[in-house]
């Protein structure tokens, strides 16, 4: 994967918040609590260049800020095939056929993420050859 300058990567893959805020925005839980979600699967976690740990904003409902479900799937999903955390975020802002051509984060609130997974094995098998 082709890596980007911080700008440059935010500007693909929409806002990335430092720990600080998304520990507020998860309800001011502990730095402990968070590492701890991203160890599960549960939330996303981006290391860049710099060492420095982002969090895609996509990645919490914003009618709650919980995290969507679909993270943990799709952390599952890339993770067994052996690919990092960038790659996810790059699938999850790319338009996908299995999807009408929506990204996966318009689909992350859909009742029904089975296309999702689809798109998201479809994917994996491709980068995989």
């Amino acid at each position: 994967m082709v890596v980007l300058a911080g700008g440059a990567w935010e500007r693909a893959l929409g806002e990335l918040l430092t720990s600080a805020e998304a520990r507020i925005l998860l309800g001011g839980i502990s730095r402990e609590a968070l590492r701890k979600r991203v160890l599960s699967g549960s939330v996303l976690a981006l290391r860049d260049d710099a060492d420095l740990i982002r969090y895609p904003r996509w990645q919490f409902d914003a009618a709650n800020s919980a995290p969507f479900g679909a993270i943990k799937r799709l952390n599952e999903i890339f993770g067994e095939a052996g690919l990092d955390a960038w790659t996810l975020a790059s699938f999850a802002t790319t338009p996908q056929p299995e999807l009408g051509n929506r990204t996966p984060i318009d689909s992350f609130a859909d009742a029904d993420i089975e296309p999702l997974l689809l798109s998201a094995h479809r994917t994996v098998a491709d980068l995989k050859r």
